[in-house]
């Protein structure tokens, strides 16, 4: 190939890397003013849950509700600190938007000791969801989301059979435990189970992990 198509070719690579970046820049951008805008709403219901290791109050899960007239935003702020060896902070932000009843975007930053560990984010386009950690682009969803892991602290999913998991970007299976219980095996082999009162109002979480179980507990106010 002659040299200038190279150079051509060269140059129009990377005027659609630079666009994609753009596009994802101006996207993020959008969806922070989005967040800044919805939060300020008057009717914000929020959620105080506790996270428990046996009887030990290690840590906190702070989650908003906001609704607009045809935008619903979630979003949760947790920290944890646990001590295997040495001593470890876990923290992490995780929002999600849905409009006209099916999510719009999604994201999840979280840090341990101060140093990033995820930078998650999805979006709704053209006909499908696009997902990205950082900037690697991961697998696509066609199908429909109207419903995700941090809706649960806010809805008993009574007739819920699959549901968006923000954190590991993938659509899981719910299983019904008994009438007002249910569990969640995510990817990484974590699993949830979720407990709701009579009127479906979330009553604890246990959160069963590799090297220690956890309970989540709302506080009431």
């Amino acid at each position: 190939m002659p040299e200038k198509w190279n150079k051509i070719e060269s140059d129009y690579c990377d005027i659609d890397l630079v666009s994609q970046y753009l596009y994802m820049l101006l996207r993020n951008l959008a969806i922070l003013f989005c967040v800044l805008i919805i939060t300020q709403v008057s009717n914000a219901q929020s959620v105080n849950l506790k996270i428990l290791r046996g009887d030990s109050k290690i840590g906190y899960i702070h989650v908003e509700k906001t609704s607009t007239d045809d935008s619903t935003a979630f979003i949760s702020k947790s920290k944890l600190t646990f001590r295997m060896i040495w001593k470890y902070e876990w923290s992490s932000t995780v929002s999600s938007v849905l409009k006209n009843e099916m999510m719009d975007w999604s994201r999840l930053t979280s840090f341990l000791n101060d140093k990033p560990r995820d930078d998650k984010h999805t979006f709704y386009k053209g006909g499908k969801y696009s997902s990205y950690d950082f900037d690697d682009q991961q697998e696509d969803i066609e199908e429909r989301i109207d419903f995700t892991t941090l809706m649960m602290y806010y809805e008993e999913p009574s007739n819920i059979k699959r549901l968006y998991s923000e954190r590991f970007q993938k659509m899981v299976s719910i299983e019904r435990l008994d009438q007002h219980s249910y569990k969640i095996d995510f990817p990484n082999g974590d699993v949830n189970h979720y407990h709701y009162d009579a009127a479906g109002e979330l009553l604890k979480v246990d959160a069963f992990r590799t090297w220690f179980d956890l309970v989540f507990v709302p506080e009431k106010s």
